[in-house]
């Protein structure tokens, strides 16, 4: 029916309504909508978000507006949002709020050794005392990175880790969030456009997975990512 319409991963009922799955609480009331100038209501329960369009239309806002007024509370970021006209108010909510990075750490064991085989040992802090000298004493890979034009381009990489703990549980590792990865500088730019103003890509990241060898992991990446810039 003309009247009911799915587009993309949304539900459009007449020109009034659009719906769309998302687990982010919200109910405010907004003066216009970002390129609409009816005024609506936004309501996010149980995992559906809802906007329903209003029949008066904002004098201020003609062709709707990103900035717009607006009425409620909101969330993002794990923090709770109560917006009024353009002022808002926001509180992180402490146990699902994780602070800044807890622990940054470079691998500075043996090559050879398998990461299931990592101690605590292996490791060192990214930043020491005397500023960010713990990445020179990182233990390095040497990879050849074949661009998309064939022509092969050495390169370095280290494996670093990170660890955010929640707000209000800094005190323990339970419900830490424990990132590792792979840090890689290439010997000349590569990608589409190393040979533009731009220069291309020098360097990059990449997350390895769980038990992944750090060179399993630049292997994985060069079938996986493919550079545009």
């Amino acid at each position: 029916m003309g009247w009911f319409k799915r587009r993309d991963n949304e539900i459009h009922i007449g020109d009034w309504y659009v719906g769309w799955h998302s687990w982010r609480p919200c109910f405010k009331y907004c003066s216009c909508g970002y390129t609409d100038s009816r005024a609506c209501i936004e309501i996010s329960l149980f995992g559906w978000y809802s906007v329903f369009r209003l029949p008066w239309e904002s004098k201020n806002y003609p062709d709707g507006d990103i900035d717009r007024p607006e009425w409620g509370f909101d969330y993002a970021d794990r923090a709770l949002i109560w917006v009024w006209n353009k002022g808002y108010w926001s509180w992180e909510l402490p146990f699902v709020s994780y602070g800044s990075c807890y622990s940054w750490k470079v691998y500075t064991g043996h090559k050879t050794l398998h990461p299931k085989f990592w101690t605590y040992a292996d490791w060192c802090d990214y930043k020491t005392d005397d500023g960010y000298t713990g990445e020179k004493h990182a233990t390095r890979w040497d990879y050849v990175w074949v661009d998309y034009d064939g022509t092969e381009v050495p390169c370095t990489f280290y494996v670093e880790e990170q660890e955010w703990r929640p707000k209000w549980l800094g005190w323990t590792s339970l419900f830490s969030k424990v990132r590792r990865g792979i840090d890689v500088s290439y010997a000349t730019g590569i990608g589409h456009r190393k040979d533009t103003w731009k220069g291309g890509i020098y360097g990059w990241g990449h997350k390895m997975l769980k038990d992944e060898t750090p060179m399993a992991c630049i292997e994985r990446m060069h079938k996986e990512k493919q550079f545009e810039a």
